[in-house]
């Protein structure tokens, strides 16, 4: 699983001390970020971020997974799953998911929403195998 930037992290924590509710980032193609919560509702910033770390936190991104991406506050904790059932954008079900691209332990699918034209990436990460007996 990719390593989240410290400075997303810290941006996060930032954004989440004014905003509880907010659990993910997502990152354009552009790096243009939108913080949003399980129920992909965005807070609307009231002048209270400091808009220097989400900056920094989007130049982190850049520089490491590159763009788009999305992060979680924890994604170890079963209350916080990333959903690749719905647009990181604006919540719809109307994904359209392109061909998986398998790369050692890492695969990744490019998709696009029907309904805003959003556009990320999922990022699948081989964390186990069984083997059929």
């Amino acid at each position: 699983m990719p390593v989240t930037p410290p400075a997303v992290t810290r941006a996060l924590d930032h954004v989440r001390a004014r905003y509880p509710d907010v659990t993910h980032v997502a990152y354009d193609r552009e790096g243009r970020w939108f913080y949003f919560g399980d129920n992909h509702d965005a807070p609307k910033f009231r002048g209270d971020v400091d808009v220097g770390l989400l900056e920094d936190a989007a130049d982190a991104v850049a520089n490491s997974t590159g763009f788009p991406a999305i992060f979680c506050v924890d994604v170890q904790s079963d209350d916080c799953q990333l959903d690749n059932s719905r647009c990181p954008g604006c919540g719809s079900q109307q994904i359209i998911g392109h061909s998986v691209n398998i790369d050692g332990p890492r695969a990744t699918q490019a998709c696009n929403c029907a309904d805003c034209d959003a556009s990320w990436t999922d990022i699948y990460t081989l964390t186990n195998q069984e083997v059929d007996e």
